[in-house]
């Protein structure tokens, strides 16, 4: 089981109540369990030798601004080459982050 993804640009590592999530993989989604009011960071660690600009969702919720996601109207956050950025967060019930 791992808790972490690797990509060509980034790693990314998800905690759920403080504690590093174990992520399981399946049909080209990966999968993270949680609980209503838990508490969860996303780390994403740029590897690359360049900026990198991160959108991140949970369950269909831009992490933001509680908007539904979208690569296309989302809102990121730009991260410097080597640098760490943690999004922070709970989710509150089915529709809201």
């Amino acid at each position: 089981m791992t808790t972490k993804l690797t990509g060509s640009h980034a790693d990314i590592e998800i905690a759920v109540g403080g504690q590093l999530a174990p992520l399981y993989p399946h049909s080209g989604v990966t999968w993270v369990e949680s609980t209503t009011g838990a508490r969860f960071e996303i780390m994403v660690t740029n590897r690359h030798h360049g900026r990198i600009l991160v959108l991140a969702a949970v369950d269909g919720r831009d992490v933001l601004d509680d908007r539904p996601a979208s690569p296309e109207g989302g809102r990121g956050v730009i991260v410097p080459p080597g640098r760490t950025y943690t999004f922070r967060g709970w989710r509150t019930d089915n529709d809201t982050t």
